[in-house]
């Protein structure tokens, strides 16, 4: 059936969307890490996911690669802007907190203040007990 065809489709790329995720955490300590065709692979997925598109920047931010960084870095907030999917946002969210003060670093201003609104926006900081807390 084509539901079921695309429910698979949907599983298999979540499971891509993670493995890579997961990948680009381990690389991203060590730039330069990563092999070419897993960067060719990522980048090629990072265009319609915003947790690649984000690990993305962060392996180039570690990297001081800040036009790379930069670009990833409005990537994955136009993607992010556009995710309909709650669980998913919640998922990620305690990583994205974790790694936007590295990146937005090695982005220019604009971008930074831009990847600033829409953590905001995209990802409210709250602590356990739900008080509002400041993003860094």
């Amino acid at each position: 059936s084509v539901d079921g065809q695309n429910s698979i489709v949907g599983l298999q790329r979540r499971y891509d969307e993670a493995w890579f995720f997961a990948r680009l955490r381990k690389v991203s300590t060590k730039p330069g890490s990563l092999p070419a065709d897993l960067e060719s692979e990522a980048i090629e997925l990072a265009a319609s996911s915003w947790p690649v598109s984000l690990m993305l920047a962060l392996y180039h931010a570690r990297a001081r690669d800040s036009s790379s960084t930069t670009k990833m870095t409005k990537q994955f907030a136009t993607l992010v802007d556009a995710e309909t999917d709650e669980s998913q946002l919640a998922y990620y969210r305690g990583d994205v907190h974790g790694m936007a003060s590295r990146i937005s670093r090695m982005c220019d201003r604009e971008t930074a203040r831009n990847l600033a609104k829409v953590l905001a926006n995209r990802f409210p900081a709250e602590t356990l007990n739900g008080n509002e807390v400041a993003i860094d």
